[in-house]
């Protein structure tokens, strides 16, 4: 096997036992573990799975130095496009605020945060 599908087949496998262990600490809210494993997933997918980019890098920054941040990793396919940050909610306006500031003053560019929060999600409907 080539080492670059060698190494992505390792994030993959990694990133699932990342996804179990995110569920249990989301659970029982250890966020120690929750920004431990969003730092695993980002620096996976930067290294292994190799879709970062500087705006990436930047915006990680950003969200990692701002108040309230719990953790922060990229979503759905990377190459820059979307990130995401667990905050605590009464931070989470500073939060947005300061993501916003030290991006621009970095890049030159106005980020976009949609702040939203969690559901219960898909379920069944009782007819």
């Amino acid at each position: 096997m080539p080492d670059e599908v060698a190494r992505r087949c390792r994030f993959i496998v990694e990133e699932d036992q990342r996804v179990s262990e995110l569920a249990e600490a989301l659970g029982s809210g250890q966020r120690e573990d929750i920004r431990r494993l969003c730092a695993g997933s980002y620096d996976g997918a930067m290294k292994l799975y190799e879709i970062g980019t500087p705006a990436m890098e930047t915006m990680m920054g950003a969200m990692l130095a701002a108040p309230g941040v719990i953790g922060a990793r990229q979503a759905g396919a990377g190459f820059g496009g979307c990130m995401v940050a667990l905050v605590e909610q009464p931070a989470a306006e500073a939060f947005a605020q300061s993501v916003r500031q030290a991006y621009y003053q970095a890049t030159g560019v106005q980020p976009e945060i949609y702040p939203v929060r969690a559901a219960a999600g898909a379920g069944l409907l009782e007819a």
